[in-house]
């Protein structure tokens, strides 16, 4: 395939994708956010897949380019409240497309190296847990009503989320095969360990602070704990679907993923050879 002929289909796919992640993550009823304080402090929907899948295909550079665009034209779109544009948020959405892929492509195919690495982040985000938790006294939900979270209570909330990220990347481990001609579900898990444990969590409440005076604790935790239950639908519904599409996109992936660049390419009588 040509290098003009990739380029071309990689813009548009990425303009398609682009699009599906304004439309997942702005219009009413597509998304939902849990409110504290009156602000929306964390989304809940499938926003983040299109850009994900955009990234796995294409490459770092047109999935930053997917999210990023994603973040600008939605706010603009629909500037509203918490949802209205503010550079911090572009600027995650841009690392989410960046990235998780880039650290993706040293690692992709290696289950025990990608297994290892998303062991890093777990670990990470759990040591951030653990030290957050204890300056949280309480919870102050969207209803008023507070709820206090006791020392006990905390110690068992940092190991149960700790075990259960734990038991996620066993099971995706045993899940990916070796002989799997585009993804392993290890490199799903990967991105989405990268973007939501390591990024989202701990960058997100930074600019809710500042914007909403929200405690940094209680945005960490927010994001952290959301992350843990959406992270096995996102990785189940990105694999499922990348799968496919991937086997038609094969010539694309071979330029997005080689370790090797061509800086010429050579004519003979009229014919490319290389």
């Amino acid at each position: 395939m040509k290098r003009r002929n990739a380029d071309l289909i990689r813009l548009t796919t990425t303009a398609l994708f682009l699009a599906l992640t304004v439309i997942l993550s702005r219009v009413p009823f597509l998304s939902a956010y849990i409110m504290i304080g009156g602000v929306n402090l964390v989304e809940i929907g499938f926003a983040s897949i299109p850009s994900m899948i955009c990234a796995l295909l294409n490459g770092p550079v047109y999935g930053l380019i997917c999210s990023a665009g994603a973040d600008l034209i939605g706010a603009l779109m629909f500037p509203n409240g918490s949802m209205a544009f503010f550079p911090g948020f572009t600027i995650d959405a841009a690392l989410f497309g960046l990235v998780p892929v880039l650290v993706l492509k040293l690692v992709k195919g290696k289950r025990k190296l990608s297994s290892l690495t998303s062991f890093f982040g777990i670990a990470i985000s759990a040591i951030g847990l653990y030290l957050t938790l204890p300056f949280v006294e309480r919870f102050k939900l969207s209803g008023g009503e507070n709820i206090t979270i006791s020392m006990t209570s905390k110690i068992i909330i940092a190991v149960c989320f700790l075990v259960i990220a734990l038991a996620f990347l066993i099971a995706s481990y045993f899940l990916s095969k070796k002989d799997q001609k585009s993804f392993l579900v290890t490199d799903i898990f990967l991105v989405f360990i990268i973007r939501d444990f390591v990024i989202k969590s701990f960058l997100a409440p930074l600019w809710l602070q500042s914007l909403y005076g929200i405690p940094y604790e209680v945005s960490f935790i927010s994001q952290l704990l959301t992350s843990l239950v959406s992270l096995p639908i996102d990785v189940t519904i990105t694999y499922l679907l990348i799968i496919p599409i991937s086997e038609i996109y094969k010539d694309e992936l071979r330029l997005t993923y080689t370790t090797k660049k061509r800086i010429y390419t050579k004519v003979y009588n009229g014919k490319v050879l290389y």
